[in-house]
C-alpha cells in the first residue's frame, strides 16, 4: 500500500527594527524575512495611522517613500499578517525606525 506524506517547512519569521534608505545600497529596503510562509502582507503606517505602504509580496519591501516622496526620519508602525503552510495565522505589530 501507499501513503501520501506531506512535509511542511518549519515556520520562521523575523523583521528588522530599523533601516537606512539613503541610497548607499546597504539596508535601503525594509521587509520581513522567513520560511514556511504561504501568504504574506506587510503594511507601514505613520504615527497618525495613515497607511504609507502595503505589499502582499515577500520580495517587495518599503523604500521609505510615500507617493514618490521621501518620508521624514522617525518611528513608523509595521504590521505583518502571515499564513504558514500549516494554516496557522500569525500577526506581528511593531515599530521600525527610519534613519537617513
Amino acid at each position: 500500500s501507499y501513503a501520501t506524506l506531506i512535509i511542511y517547512p518549519d515556520f520562521f519569521f523575523y523583521y528588522p527594527n530599523a533601516f537606512t534608505p539613503n541610497g548607499d545600497g546597504n539596508n535601503d529596503i525594509y521587509k520581513g524575512y522567513g520560511v514556511g510562509i504561504a501568504n504574506y502582507q506587510m503594511q507601514i503606517f505613520d504615527r497618525w495611522g495613515h497607511r504609507l505602504f502595503e505589499t502582499n509580496n515577500v520580495d517587495i519591501g518599503w523604500d521609505g517613500t510615500f507617493k514618490g516622496k521621501k518620508v521624514e526620519p522617525g518611528v513608523y508602525v509595521v504590521k505583518f499578517d502571515l499564513l504558514s503552510y500549516k494554516g496557522e495565522e500569525k500577526q506581528y505589530i511593531s515599530h521600525v525606525i527610519l534613519v537617513r
